[in-house]
């Protein structure tokens, strides 16, 4: 499994998200995350094969309303059953900063 940080530039247009997303569709890429600027998209996705980049990168770059296409590849990881990691907690978080800790304990003392 590939993750892939996409930087795609574009004209400023209603819709371009919805061209953007039909071409990653077309390519079976799967979209973790997405920020949209006028401008600008960041999309961060999965793919199953490196293939599938050059697919993506290709369509995008045939549109005339985009004007660059960038990615960076993260990891490439086996498709294998990761180890279970115990999930982080809330108090786990809060918990591991000091003064936290104090503010806790003095708003409980002062219930």
């Amino acid at each position: 499994m590939v993750t892939i940080r996409w930087d795609i530039k574009t004209i400023d247009r209603l819709s371009m998200v919805e061209d953007v997303l039909k071409e990653f569709s077309c390519c079976d890429i799967n979209i973790i995350s997405m920020k949209v600027t006028p401008g600008r998209i960041l999309i961060k996705s999965w793919c199953r094969q490196l293939q599938d980049i050059s697919c993506v990168q290709s369509c995008l770059s045939q549109r005339a309303d985009i004007i660059n296409v960038a990615y960076l590849c993260e990891e490439i990881s086996e498709l294998s059953t990761p180890e279970p990691e115990r999930p982080r907690y809330f108090s786990d978080i809060i918990c591991s900063s000091l003064s936290m800790h104090a503010l806790i304990e003095k708003a409980i003392k002062n219930c």
